[in-house]
């Protein structure tokens, strides 16, 4: 049996409910509500599946303290790890839906200026 070794260590109990109450929040939002809570949590573009992926690992842990406990992406949902040891919590199907989609917020195309607009 493994005890706590350290402060940190006691921490990841709470760490766990805390991001797991997270997870709960967002499984409740649609994909759409998704993207939108993701860009403002995280204030990033989401371009690219890799960017998808980093603001909604800032989105999860927006406003938790990890007390030293690093989150990453896992093929089975998000990693709670630290030294050694290791958790891996499971994510809801609509982050998988957000990450695979095609992201809706590309850039606007730029408009030729007409010949009659004055030189700028």
């Amino acid at each position: 049996m493994r005890v706590p070794h350290d402060v940190p260590d006691l921490y990841l109990a709470p760490l766990l409910l805390a991001l797991d109450g997270r997870l709960n929040e967002l499984a409740l939002l649609d994909c759409s509500e998704l993207s939108t809570r993701v860009a403002i949590d995280s204030d990033r573009p989401d371009r690219t599946r890799e960017m998808r992926r980093g603001g909604l690992m800032r989105s999860l842990e927006r406003f938790i303290d990890c007390h030293g406990w690093e989150l990453s992406w896992h093929e089975r949902g998000v990693c709670v790890a630290r030294d050694a040891r290791s958790v891996v919590l499971g994510t809801p199907r609509v982050f998988q839906s957000y990450l695979d989609r095609a992201s809706p917020t590309k850039p606007p195309a730029l408009v030729p200026a007409s010949s009659s607009a004055p030189p700028v």
